[in-house]
């Protein structure tokens, strides 16, 4: 019997056609969007999918485009009401291209755009980049004037991961990651829970996900236990919403047979950070396990992204949709 793969690779050479056919012929289907969230079909997917691979030999300076083929592409892609839209964002708010960087600049300045991802843009353009030390790792990060940064957070490209080593996968934002993990007595003791915790960025911004697995749910109760709605009811009291979502989409081949998300937005500890909690919980009744990812993001004012910190978090909820068991 042939092994059920995960969304990620089965749309992967699906509709792999040239990138401007697609930029030009692709369509996604019209839905409701709570909030901006919706569940993509595959037709959207493997768009996202086919962006991507071009973007990334743009960034590799592998591809150019003309001006007005950068104009047709941003004009076309940037601020849609589509997930897909958010790739080609991240792109130009990361690329280290320097041939990208020029073009994209002397479009924005040319065609006078003044949105707040437009002036975002400009401000990373013009921004110092400065290396330093955390936790034994070298970090980037860029400094406007010395008023506002960017932690260098990549938000652009991804990979399939394991991360327990098991039927588990998702799709994790590519990142110099510090990684804990749980570690009873010291390791003195045997144990086989699986929780890894994944935190990225700085002072200004930073971006954690906390991935566990959860076993012997068999009940209602037991999955109540598992999703936490009264902590995050309590963390976020005006804006939590938790749903299970039907399996359309890409959520077809998730591999568990039920799926809920839950998300929440309001200020941190500190009343001048945002931040936003994504979960994900993905459950099968054959193994009575639960895997479940959470994405904490948070957004201080000096944050140069602060002003579309929205879009951002708008982004990372729909990554708790990318997960699935193999």
């Amino acid at each position: 019997m042939i092994k059920k793969r995960a969304f990620f690779l089965s749309v992967l050479f699906v509709f792999f056609v040239s990138f401007f056919a697609a930029a030009d012929n692709t369509e996604v289907s019209e839905q409701s969007r709570d909030e901006f969230f919706y569940v993509p079909d595959m037709q959207e997917m493997s768009f996202f999918i086919e962006s991507r691979y071009f973007l990334q030999k743009a960034e590799k300076g592998e591809k150019s485009l003309s001006d007005i083929e950068f104009k047709n592409m941003y004009s076309k892609r940037i601020g849609q009401n589509f997930f897909s839209s958010m790739l080609y964002e991240n792109f130009f708010r990361t690329t280290e291209n320097e041939a990208v960087k020029k073009q994209l600049k002397t479009y924005l300045e040319k065609e006078k755009i003044e949105t707040d991802y437009a002036k975002t843009l400009l401000k990373k353009l013009d921004s110092e980049k400065k290396v330093y030390e955390q936790n034994g790792k070298k970090r980037v990060r860029y400094s406007y004037k010395n008023e506002e940064f960017d932690e260098n957070i990549n938000l652009f490209d991804f990979a399939e991961v394991h991360p327990f080593k098991d039927e588990f996968g998702m799709l994790l934002f590519k990142n110099d990651w510090d990684i804990l993990t749980y570690n009873p007595g010291g390791g003195k003791e045997k144990e086989n829970k699986k929780d890894v915790f994944l935190i990225y960025g700085g002072g200004t911004n930073s971006i954690s996900i906390q991935i566990k697995e959860h076993e012997n749910i068999v009940t209602e109760d037991d999955l109540q236990k598992v999703f936490m709605n009264n902590l995050y009811e309590k963390k976020y009291p005006d804006t939590w919403y938790f749903t299970e979502l039907d399996k359309t989409g890409v959520l077809e081949t998730c591999g568990v047979d039920r799926y809920f998300v839950g998300w929440g937005r309001g200020p941190d500890i500190i009343p001048e950070i945002d931040c936003g909690t994504f979960n994900a919980f993905l459950y099968s009744k054959t193994t009575q396990k639960v895997f479940s990812v959470s994405f904490f993001m948070n957004f201080s004012q000096i944050n140069m992204n602060y002003d579309i910190r929205d879009r951002l978090f708008d982004y990372v909820r729909f990554f708790t949709l990318f997960c699935f068991c193999d």
